[in-house]
């Protein structure tokens, strides 16, 4: 497919993805490290990085879906997009609290944080 014309609110939109693509991998880099205790550090962020990295290369055989129906590939990442961002607040507050360096401290950091939430 080869477009003659792109407007400049596609182009915005394109950019603004882009943007929050890179923002979401730096905030799970920073944010992943703090939320795994000490001993899954490593595997915990890795897994992540390995989530970032599947996605990018399922991605383009989702926007082949046009053929199907035309708005599906928007449809999919909207939604992948929206179910991303009403998961985020479940995640515990990090700010001014030790990280924890065992799962049991893990455990223990994610229960307290649920009960201050409630």
């Amino acid at each position: 497919m080869i477009f003659t014309e792109i407007s400049a609110i596609t182009v915005a939109m394109v950019m603004l993805a882009k943007f929050c693509t890179g923002a979401a991998f730096t905030v799970d880099f920073v944010y992943g490290a703090e939320l795994f205790p000490t001993v899954v550090r490593s595997v915990g962020v890795g897994l992540t990085s390995l989530c970032f990295s599947t996605g990018s290369m399922i991605s383009p055989y989702v926007l082949l879906l046009n053929g199907v129906w035309d708005p599906l590939p928007f449809v999919i990442m909207g939604c992948m997009s929206v179910i991303s961002g009403l998961t985020v607040p479940i995640l515990p507050e990090t700010r001014n609290a030790s990280l924890p360096g065992t799962i049991e401290e893990s455990e223990s950091f994610a229960t307290a944080e649920s009960k201050r939430i409630n």
